[in-house]
């Protein structure tokens, strides 16, 4: 049997180290939200904002979803099979065909920015609407340097540098959060939006210079009339659609929390924003950035791709379980020490921590999807992922048109649950030849369950034991003591129950 240490050996400890720098953009996006949301609380200029938002936000998860998903592999392709000076010329010329077309589209949205916000948020008031068609060609052209920095980021996780470019948002959101306070007084919510247009610039430029810094080969062009390139265009076609079908989907809820109380909009965004950063962001991103150029070098070896595949189906397993308890239960907690402050009132709190703990219950079924996503990626199959994402969007809006009616943004957040659920099945049953879910990680995942329950209910019980806190500090502290005793509770309750991050089926691969 070959030696699977290359194989899967160090998964878990790089997707950990990437985790403590994705974990810190985290916090300072956090710090970006809060302090947002203290300035101006939850009201039609927030719901303008996010109103403007919604294309180049979604836009830019498409950019970070498409260069996880197709541009690492491809990078990784041209880098291990080319030579050195073609494939830095393929990487730069690929980037500036990204560049060309994200400027069409950014010079697009600036056109219809007096449009967007009739479409959008049809509900909303007039006021609202002009006030966000004032924030678009900011938000718009942030696009054209976040599609260079995504670009980047993909180029360096090809070459297995994985550190900087899951740290690098830190910049992006620090630029944010001190022009959006410096400004804010001059601007108002303005402010936000030329913050996160600087921040952009400022990541492309700390990526730039670590490329070049690296010897990562690169050689800025516009590759169109290189066929490999022009093919990786097209490899990026599906990709794109399938993350542009949850652009589609946040539209549409969008569009129906417009017809519901002011901030409404803002409610279900910040609820959005939060979950994709701890679950996209942090956690599953930093496992299938690993997982994926180790599929692509390993794609020609069936037993090790199915052994590669299992291990990060584990490490998702034992990430999402535990977090999910937690941010259940401790959603509106976590959302008055983050928010609850300035304008952001306590019922703005218990709006967003009960919308926020639903979505949380997604977390298992997005974590293992994307986990098993990643062997189709890495064998550039972007139908399977396109039509995943196709379920998903259906799902969800049907579900989402019929429970927003009696439930409000809650229908929404539940809708959501549903539609990750369907995805979730789908996934399974496309790589069920692969049989990745035996009786090893069945047993693995029901102990994670478990430890789950147990973690949780102990944080729980302390927190509600200990005597409530009035202030920030007060609330933190004591948010904190939970945690750390739920981080006790899981590393113990791993420990006890011989549950660790290694692929035990590699020692015995017939199971």
């Amino acid at each position: 049997m070959p030696d699977p240490k290359g194989e899967t050996g160090g998964l878990a400890r790089t997707s950990a180290q990437v985790v403590v720098w994705a974990g810190l953009a985290l916090v300072s996006g956090f710090a970006v939200d809060a302090a947002m949301a203290a300035l101006f609380g939850v009201g039609h200029s927030t719901d303008a904002f996010f109103i403007a938002a919604t294309i180049p936000f979604a836009l830019t998860a498409v950019l970070v979803a498409s260069a996880n998903q197709a541009l690492v592999p491809i990078f990784n392709t041209w880098h291990e099979n080319d030579a050195t000076e073609v494939a830095g010329a393929r990487s730069g010329g690929l980037i500036g065909a990204l560049l060309v077309l994200a400027t069409g589209v950014a010079l697009l949205g600036v056109a219809l920015a007096t449009v967007l916000p009739d479409l959008i948020a049809s509900g909303a008031a007039a006021e609202t609407r002009d006030l966000s068609a004032s924030l678009i060609p900011v938000l718009f052209l942030m696009l054209i340097p976040r599609t260079a920095a995504e670009a980047l980021r993909a180029l360096l996780n090809a070459r297995f540098s994985f550190s900087v470019p899951a740290a690098s948002p830190l910049i992006l959101n620090g630029v944010a959060l001190v022009t959006a306070v410096a400004l804010a007084d001059s601007l108002g919510i303005r402010a936000v939006a030329v913050g996160y247009l600087a921040g952009s610039v400022a990541q492309v430029i700390l990526l730039g210079a670590v490329t070049w810094r690296n010897g990562v080969p690169f050689r800025l062009g516009f590759g169109f009339s290189d066929p490999e390139v022009r093919s990786g265009i097209k490899l990026l076609g599906l990709p794109t659609a399938a993350t542009g079908l949850n652009l589609f989907a946040r539209l549409f809820e969008r569009f129906l929390a417009s017809f519901l109380a002011a901030g409404s909009i803002t409610i279900v965004s910040y609820a959005w924003r939060i979950l994709n950063a701890v679950g996209g962001t942090v956690f599953f991103r930093s496992v299938t950035v690993v997982l994926i150029p180790r599929l692509t070098k390993f794609r020609d070896d069936p037993d090790a791709s199915k052994r590669i595949l299992r291990t990060g189906v584990r490490v998702m397993l034992a990430l999402s379980f535990p977090l999910m308890g937690f941010l259940v239960v401790f959603a509106s907690p976590a959302v008055g020490v983050l928010f609850e402050r300035g304008e952001f009132s306590g019922d703005n709190t218990a709006a967003l921590g009960s919308v926020l703990a639903i979505y949380m219950l997604t977390l298992p079924f997005v974590g293992v999807t994307r986990a098993l996503l990643t062997f189709f990626y890495s064998r550039l199959d972007m139908v399977t992922p396109f039509f995943n994402r196709l379920i998903n969007t259906l799902t969800n809006m049907a579900f989402g048109a019929i429970l927003v009616v009696p439930w409000g943004l809650k229908g929404l957040a539940a809708a959501y649950v549903l539609a990750t659920a369907a995805s979730f099945a789908h996934a399974h049953f496309a790589t069920r030849r692969l049989s990745i879910f035996n009786r090893r990680l069945a047993v693995f995942g029901a102990t994670v369950l478990a430890v789950t329950v147990v973690s949780t209910a102990a944080a729980a019980f302390v927190y509600w034991r200990l005597p409530p806190a009035q202030s920030t500090v007060g609330r933190l502290v004591t948010l904190g003591i939970a945690g750390v005793v739920w981080l006790i509770v899981v590393g113990a309750s791993f420990a006890a129950t011989s549950v660790d991050w290694r692929p035990s089926d590699i020692k015995n691969p017939s199971e």
